[in-house]
């Protein structure tokens, strides 16, 4: 069915702009109905009927069909065959792309069609160019003959990517080009016989996008990716790492996502390492079963082949840190009340020349139950609350003292908490039994350990309301607290010198410290304690938004009676009080903020260890980390960061983490990155302190033609390490 009637012009020439905001929207896309239900439209200055079912349409004609529009200076449309014959500044447009040229031809019902010298838009992927001859095979494929193809707007191609053929499917979210030139600046710096890329989010197997750096160690750095989609729910990778100083490392990578169940594998092997003299081997296998909607499996497995391998080929300062690697199998049971743990756990010491006597235990097996019972809200005044945890381990370890260990621990409570403050009191058992297997001589194999635990929790919420500013926050109120709060904690002296060390050590001192029921962590110690803590927390906070704008605490514990359970080879403590920390956080304004805490020393008058970090950040593509961190005798450390716009589109990126006492660069960061709709450069040189207490230089360089390709060495996860609050997309 043909009409004649008035129609809205098609848009105008801003919305083939990809990168403003005034660019226009993709057109809405209708249900897919019989044609009969969608009549074709036509509005023009002339209309000629040469039969039954031909008519031509001249003088700024406009045919429209369901989400289709074609406009031109003639149109015949044959209504039998329904398709219509355009010519003269002809304007297609579907809800999937438009296109303008000479000449076109569309079949209406299937969207085929083809147009000659032509101009097309992607909306969606924010892809457009030009074309010879452009294709329509159906409503998702196209294809181009003499393309010239970017996502840059008009008038500001930054890369452009030319090719006799290129094929473009909205079904599979992929795009093919045949011998291809990619020019960037209007320069060709790059010629592909084939290439696919993709145009939306779709995967596909097949080369990625090489990656090209450089390294003091090792040489240039060349990756060539290769991804295969093996199925819906799996995929891998293998990257050939060509290093000219030391020859070529494979990476591979397996993913699975199963119903129920998902893992990854990685293996990265070296053969003759030309700088180390021997192979280089790295694997990773985690794998997640949720075998019921209440038990779930673990398993974790890492190998290295040696030391410096992380170093060599990982990134950042945490890597190459790492001392063991774990592995694990965990069967786990976690419902309403109760959890259960089972596993089985080991390391692999990263340096081989470790002595035993320095790697952590085996667990062959670890048993942990624990039972919950919280305080029921009927019962809130009145209830008791319950609580069980329980633990059996074997531990194992070569030339090592070794053996098992239960740890049973019951407690109860009984919390009065009201909306001014609280009271808990509470009570618990540890009981522990070891079973030695090669004691010391005149150590007994079996031992145990027996210590009742009394602790009395108290605290108050005090507040006020308060204006701050002209007009406070927001024309209301805020509100200043003061939480003042304290601890008692009682665990009599139990004579421990006899019994092994596994697991367990000296916790770090610090504020939560203050309210904890044993200065050891692990099971292995559990210490005497007559003392109380009391502590001070003050607060800002908006009434209305309950955002915090300012945090202060101050708290010190004070001991009745020495401290006489020790680690073997420690003295006895004897001082009646701790140092006195102190923690603050404030928001200084809209875009700064700091957090600081310090630990005080009142024998000696001094700052045992200290920290001042603050932040600015007045939008997201703007940051400035400052941080200072001082422990007395071990570190005294300087780490600034930051990422901020230059100028536009540029951006600068930095590091500087620095040791005092050591007088040398830790870590170090400088580059530049330029952002814009459509491309993206990075350019990082870093230089890093590896695991041999040796200098790493290197230059990383990333070139992104955005809705193509990146050319150079992926210098994001480097960035993201580095820069606290740096985001992949500023």
């Amino acid at each position: 069915m043909t009409a004649v009637s008035a129609a809205t012009p098609l848009s105008s020439e801003a919305s083939w702009a990809l990168c403003h905001t005034h660019a226009a929207p993709k057109p809405r896309s209708l249900t897919p109905s019989p044609p009969e239900k969608f009549p074709t439209v036509v509005d023009a200055d002339n209309a000629v009927m040469r039969d039954d079912s031909l008519s031509v349409f001249s003088g700024d004609v406009l045919l429209r069909r369901a989400t289709e529009k074609l406009a031109a200076d003639t149109v015949i449309y044959d209504e039998a065959k329904d398709t219509a014959e355009a010519n003269g500044n002809v304007h297609y447009q579907s809800d999937v792309m438009e296109v303008t040229g000479d000449a076109g031809f569309v079949e209406l019902e299937t969207e085929k069609g083809h147009f000659d010298n032509a101009r097309f838009r992607f909306a969606e992927q924010h892809a457009r160019g030009s074309a010879r001859v452009v294709i329509r095979d159906n409503a998702n494929v196209t294809r181009l003959k003499g393309a010239a193809y970017t996502t840059c707007d008009p008038g500001r191609e930054a890369w452009l990517l030319k090719a006799p053929r290129v094929k473009l499917d909205q079904e599979s979210g992929m795009g093919e080009a045949y011998n291809a030139t990619v020019r960037f600046m209007g320069v060709p710096f790059l010629y592909i016989p084939y290439i696919s890329f993709p145009i939306t989010n779709a995967r596909k197997t097949g080369f990625l996008i090489p990656q090209i750096g450089t390294s003091s160690l090792s040489g240039i750095d060349v990756r060539i990716p290769y991804y295969l989609n093996l199925a819906p729910h799996r995929d891998a990778t293998v990257t050939p790492r060509i290093m000219t100083e030391r020859g070529v490392l494979v990476d591979t990578e397996f993913r699975y996502l199963n119903r129920g169940s998902g893992g990854q594998m990685n293996v990265g092997y070296l053969s003759g390492d030309k700088l180390y003299g021997k192979d280089r081997l790295a694997a990773a296998y985690q794998h997640r079963v949720n075998l019921t909607p209440y038990w779930n499996s673990d398993l974790l497995f890492n190998y290295v082949s040696d030391k410096d391998y992380l170093s060599n080929f990982g990134s950042g300062l945490n890597i190459a840190s790492v001392t063991h690697m774990e592995r694990r199998l965990d069967l786990s049971y976690l419902r309403e009340n109760i959890y259960f743990l089972g596993r089985v756990q080991g390391f692999q010491p990263v340096d081989n020349t470790v002595p035993s006597a320095a790697r952590p235990y085996r667990r062959v097996p670890q048993m942990v139950f624990t039972y919950d019972k919280p305080v029921d809200e009927a019962q809130f005044d009145t209830g008791m609350a319950y609580r069980l945890q329980s633990e059996w381990v074997r531990f194992d370890q070569e030339d090592r003292l070794t053996g098992s260990r239960l740890d049973l621990q019951p407690e109860l409570s009984w919390p009065l908490q009201r909306a001014a403050g609280f009271v808990i009191p509470r009570v618990s058992l540890r009981y522990t039994r070891y079973g030695l297997n090669n004691p010391a001589p005149g150590t007994a194999s079996a031992l145990t350990r027996t210590v009742p635990v009394v602790t009395l929790d108290n605290g108050l919420f005090l507040e006020r309301d308060m204006a701050w500013g002209r007009d406070g926050e927001g024309k209301g109120s805020l509100v200043h607290t003061l939480e003042p709060r304290l601890f008692y904690l009682y665990a009599p002296y139990r004579d421990q010198s006899a019994l092994p060390v596994f697991d367990s050590g000296v916790m770090d001192f610090n504020f939560l410290q203050l309210f904890r029921d044993n200065r050891f962590s692990g099971v292995d110690r559990v210490g005497d304690a007559n003392q109380a803590s009391a502590a001070l927390t003050t607060r800002v906070l908006g009434q209305d938004s309950g955002v915090e704008y300012m945090r202060l605490s101050l708290g010190q514990i004070y001991y009745f009676q020495d401290r006489r359970v020790v680690f073997p080879g420690g003295a006895i403590e004897t001082r009646p009080s701790s140092d006195v920390v102190a923690e603050a956080a404030a928001a200084l304004s809209r875009n700064w903020g700091a957090t600081a805490d310090a630990y005080w020393n009142p024998y000696l008058e001094q700052i045992e260890r200290g920290s001042l970090q603050m932040k600015y950040n007045p939008h997201k593509n703007s940051i400035l980390n400052l941080a200072y961190r001082y422990r007395r005798d071990q570190s005294d450390q300087v780490d600034i960061s930051a990422f901020f716009p230059l100028h536009r589109q540029w951006n600068f990126i930095g590091r500087w983490y620095y040791s005092l006492p050591d007088n040398r660069i830790l870590e170090s960061l400088a580059g530049l990155e330029y952002n814009s709709c459509c491309w993206a450069f990075t350019i990082v040189n870093r230089r890093n302190l590896t695991s041999t207490g040796e200098m790493s230089g290197s230059l990383l360089m990333q070139l992104e033609l955005k809705g193509l390709m990146s050319v150079g060495q992926s210098v994001r996860t480097v960035l993201e390490r580095g820069i606290l609050g740096y985001q992949d997309e500023p």
